[in-house]
């Protein structure tokens, strides 16, 4: 998944690993003997990366991305923070979004979640909001 910051949009990719160029053709001198290759003055340039990536989705967001977080236990969840002061939860398995949580009354300006449990957000608004991903599972802690 992949944005610009400050863009209205979010972008999926797939990659893959591509094929590998087919060897040079040796170079005739026209007299039917292979040319004798000529001694690199400027070091060759770095090999094309070994990755293709495809386009697979793109979604505009109903303002720009502002801040993002990944949850970093399972790398499925991707947060969002908007201009607007919205906050999107992403599920990267599904390719859509999972749900909307509350809301700054200024841009996001920053993000962190802890084991796809809990989010803290900050706003321009000078607020610090924290939600409960899973707040079924809370109530059910010691039973």
């Amino acid at each position: 998944v992949l944005w610009r910051p400050g863009s209205d949009r979010l972008q999926r990719y797939d990659f893959f690993k591509a094929p590998p160029p087919p060897p040079p053709d040796p170079v005739a001198d026209g007299k039917g003997k292979k040319a004798q290759a000529a001694a690199p003055t400027d070091p060759p340039p770095p090999p094309p990366p070994d990755l293709t990536a495809l386009l697979v989705g793109e979604w505009q967001m109903p303002s720009a991305i502002t801040a993002s977080c990944l949850d970093e236990s399972s790398t499925c969840l991707l947060l969002l923070g908007l201009q607007s002061g919205s906050l999107l939860l992403w599920d990267l398995h599904v390719g859509g979004m999972r749900e909307a949580l509350g809301r700054h009354e200024g841009a996001v300006t920053a993000l962190t979640m802890a084991r796809g449990k809990h989010v803290v957000s900050a706003g321009a608004d000078r607020r610090v909001h924290v939600y409960d991903l899973n707040p079924e599972a809370s109530d059910q802690v010691g039973s």
